[in-house]
């Protein structure tokens, strides 16, 4: 059975003070093996060679923004869960996320609390595709 350490994170966020924070706040759940990039085409890329499970995207970055990164992975597998995590808040943009099959929305700064609720919301997907799936929780049990 998978652990936390199995599952695969990707991190995209052209600021890397801001990757850092959400690396160490998937920490306490055991979630150690995640893959960082600055963006939304090196974001696609990675996801195209290793197939993460939970996907982590700032919308506004360079090359390609994680809307569009969001839409690709999207295409390459609709299950993958997928998470905006971002400053630019907009109605626009929670929309044209909502419609592209984001799973969950975090508005910049992170807090434990909205962390958590993504986690959450990760384990009853992890638990739609294997119900004998075990939820990760912030002591790291997975």
């Amino acid at each position: 059975m998978p652990t936390a350490k199995d599952i695969k994170v990707l991190l995209a966020d052209d600021i890397a003070a801001m990757r850092g924070i959400l690396r160490k706040a998937l920490r306490p759940y055991g979630l150690t093996n995640i893959e960082e990039v600055s963006n939304g085409e090196d974001a696609v890329g990675k996801y195209k060679l290793h197939d993460h499970d939970l996907v982590m995207l700032d919308i506004s970055m360079p090359i390609k923004n994680g809307i569009e990164a969001l839409k690709e992975i999207k295409a390459i597998n609709p299950g993958t869960f997928v998470v905006m995590v971002t400053a630019d808040s907009t109605a626009d943009n929670l929309k044209t996320a909502l419609d592209s099959g984001v799973n969950g929305f975090v508005v910049k700064p992170y807090s434990t609390a909205k962390i958590d609720g993504i986690i959450q919301k990760f384990n009853q997907h992890r638990r739609r595709s294997d119900p004998a799936a075990i939820p990760l929780t912030a002591s790291g049990e997975a």
